[in-house]
């Protein structure tokens, strides 16, 4: 994604099954043109989801159904969905700034909410 201020950038996530957990992982890089010339705001080989595997109760089909919840990011803005509704790894962080996650930029002052959030 991108337009004449911001740009985002990623690999497809890609499954991960380690001894721990199962997973996903993906690569991002935020841009922000500054004084006429792009300059990397973020650079994230691998951004990870996880769901451990022990003591879970959940069928291979219901992990992959919370790991496709927790990787969808509806407004492609860089910032999940539940990162944007201040749910699962931000839930009770009472620093977290509930966000649209169908609104790729939630304020309409022009930058998308990814890229705000690393502001």
């Amino acid at each position: 994604m991108q337009d004449d201020k911001q740009a985002i950038y990623s690999t497809n996530p890609v499954k991960t099954d380690d001894s721990t957990a199962y997973g996903y992982k993906q690569g991002i890089i935020m841009f922000v043109k500054k004084d006429g010339s792009w300059k990397i705001l973020l650079s994230s080989p691998e951004k990870n989801w996880g769901v451990s595997k022990a003591g879970t109760n959940r069928t291979p089909a219901q992990v992959e159904e919370l790991l496709q919840e927790m990787i969808l990011d509806s407004d492609k803005d860089g910032i999940t969905n539940m990162y944007e509704l201040c749910e699962g790894s931000q839930m009770g962080n009472s620093k977290c700034v509930k966000t649209d996650p169908n609104k790729r930029d939630t304020d309409g002052d022009g930058w998308w909410d990814g890229i705000e959030a690393e502001f």
